[in-house]
């Protein structure tokens, strides 16, 4: 191919700028993932409405990253029962379009999503 396209130069059928991007293609560039900048939290207790009420009153708007990293910095985690350590944690968080929904086995839901 590089030989091919240093002939058709030769003989100018093809141009200067046209045989470097023949022999020289760019690379593609990996993308990484989007940054996420709000946190969406929806909590929902089915046995007292008032609480729901009000968690949902409280977490209206989205929460900013920077208040939920601040938040985790302070929160202990226990090692045993979490397969995720503090630091992936925030790593996962900071990551747009992580949807977590938690269910427990008396009925709370958690739903967390990332924005």
């Amino acid at each position: 191919m590089e030989n091919q396209t240093l002939d058709r130069l030769g003989r100018k059928e093809i141009g200067k700028r046209q045989a470097y991007r023949a022999l020289f293609p760019k690379p593609l560039k990996e993308r990484g993932p989007k940054r996420a900048h709000f946190i969406k939290l929806r909590i929902r207790i089915p046995e007292s409405k008032g609480v729901t009420n009000f968690l949902a009153f409280l977490f209206w708007l989205p929460l900013p990253i920077l208040f939920a990293r601040m938040i985790l910095g302070f929160v202990k985690l226990d090692t045993k029962d979490m397969p995720l350590d503090k630091q992936e944690i925030i790593k996962l968080i900071a990551v747009r379009g992580i949807k977590v929904e938690v269910k427990t086995t008396d009925g709370v839901r958690v739903y967390i999503k990332t924005i």
